[in-house]
């Protein structure tokens, strides 16, 4: 009886997964039904070669915008889906990018979206389905129904990107917590998908938004970095016949190999070391809510960056910037093992050079965080305002954090 009811428990809690915010995120899971059967269709043959995505489900004259893998927004872990953008005030058309089953359409009253809208889960294989979310979806479309690439299945909803999120259970990623939502170990980059053509149209618009220096004291000669010419295919001039945008769109295309399509990630946990994502308790037993993550910049992937829900001042949106040379001693995050400490200075995420550098001026700080790795599944960390003291002690404030 003892043993049946600790494998039970041990089910329950395998089951309970947190909810992501974005339309198509696998909501709390209970006991019953494997959940996996509303994300994968058991019953269709397994797939014969990876499957290829032949239309732009945004028509390529009303995508504005790709934004990659690993986006840290409204998200406190990196994303594992990418947004398309459009140019149009008004809703545009939504087109299926392959052939496929449709599997599942999530009702407004279904999601944790504010958006009132749907998803739709198409699956190809056996293991391999394709999500889209934040779409009214048309009428006509049905469980069970065979659509054809370039389908219409709806339309964007005003105020929102379309989400693309591409899930394949027989390759995997490299996330294998058991605390992550049960889709995410399987999610894999859209955009290796689709046809080179198309590939090379995303790249085309996968720009990150012009540094903001408003409310800086800083010249436009300091938006590049010449001492960072290495990050160029060849040293980087600037024009001043070109305008602001033209200039860093020019700059940004112009940046090493690395800074590709398929440069972003969100697959950044490493065993042992602080680098990646960590949980904290959520409100329902066995559940895990996203707490802080120690990742890099989707944009720019050689920048370290910070993204936390209880922050400095206990701000839930803290999303910070780590600059690389300023402060002596720093340790990157895949360096940082258990039983050390380690301090970082912040910076505002969105005051930053052209190779997303931290512009470094006092008004730009943010604060300090301290962060001990107490052993490989535990850290402890601590944010503070002032940022004269690089190494304060910890404080009855002090938080922990889970793998």
């Amino acid at each position: 009886m003892k043993s049946t009811f600790v494998m039970a428990t041990a089910i329950a809690f395998c089951l309970l997964l947190s909810p992501f915010s974005c339309k198509g995120e696998p909501e709390v899971w209970t006991i019953g039904p494997d959940p996996a059967d509303s994300w994968f269709d058991k019953n269709l043959p397994e797939a014969t070669g990876s499957p290829v995505f032949t239309v732009l489900p945004i028509s390529e004259q009303d995508l504005q915008k790709i934004y990659p893998l690993g986006m840290i927004g409204s998200h406190t872990f990196p994303t594992d889906h990418i947004y398309l953008a459009h140019t149009a005030s008004t809703p545009v058309s939504v087109y299926a990018p392959s052939a496929g089953r449709i599997l599942y359409i999530e009702q407004p009253e279904e999601s944790s979206s504010d958006y009132n809208d749907n998803s739709i889960r198409v699956a190809i294989s056996k293991d391999f389905t394709y999500v889209l979310g934040h779409i009214m979806a048309d009428d006509s479309l049905y469980v069970g129904q065979e659509i054809q690439a370039g389908q219409l299945l709806g339309t964007t909803v005003s105020g929102s990107s379309l989400d693309l999120l591409v899930l394949d259970r027989a390759k995997g990623n490299l996330l294998e917590n058991e605390k992550y939502p049960m889709t995410m170990p399987f999610a894999q980059n859209p955009i290796e998908y689709f046809t080179s053509q198309l590939q090379q149209c995303m790249t085309a618009l996968r720009i990150p938004p012009v540094p903001n220096f408003a409310d800086l004291t800083v010249n436009s000669q300091s938006a590049h970095d010449p001492s960072l010419d290495v990050e160029h295919a060849q040293s980087f001039e600037h024009d001043a016949t070109r305008d602001i945008p033209t200039e860093f769109m020019i700059h940004y295309q112009s940046l090493s190999p690395t800074y590709t399509a398929d440069s972003a990630s969100f697959e950044y946990d490493l065993q042992g070391k602080l680098q990646g994502n960590w949980f904290i308790p959520g409100n329902t037993a066995g559940q895990w809510d996203e707490g802080i993550a120690f990742v890099y910049d989707p944009w720019y992937p050689t920048q370290m960056r910070i993204s936390c829900n209880f922050g400095v001042d206990g701000d839930t949106y803290g999303r910070y910037a780590v600059h690389p040379s300023l402060q002596s001693g720093l340790i990157s995050f895949s360096e940082i093992s258990a039983g050390q400490t380690a301090t970082y200075v912040l910076y505002a995420i969105d005051q930053v050079n052209w190779h997303g550098v931290p512009i470094a001026v006092d008004t730009n700080k943010k604060g300090l965080v301290k962060i001990l790795m107490v052993d490989e599944r535990t850290i402890k960390v601590e944010f503070f305002s002032d940022t004269s003291d690089t190494n304060p002690s910890f404080s009855s404030a002090a938080r922990f954090y889970y793998r």
